[in-house]
């Protein structure tokens, strides 16, 4: 796969990713644990940093 390919599916995953959030937590079921829903949460956006911090 070509870099750019690559670039360009980073990039659009870091466009995406906030409205993925809020539509991930709204199919939740109602008494899905807390504080596993937001650990997964700061995991996703703790790579997601990582990765604004390479194509930067």
């Amino acid at each position: 796969m070509d870099a750019s390919v690559v670039q360009e599916l980073f990039a659009e995953l870091q466009q995406i990713s906030e409205q993925a959030i809020a539509d991930a937590l709204c199919e939740l079921p109602e008494r899905f644990p807390t504080a596993l829903a937001e650990s997964v949460i700061s995991g996703y956006r703790s790579r997601l940093r990582q990765l604004e911090a390479v194509t930067a």
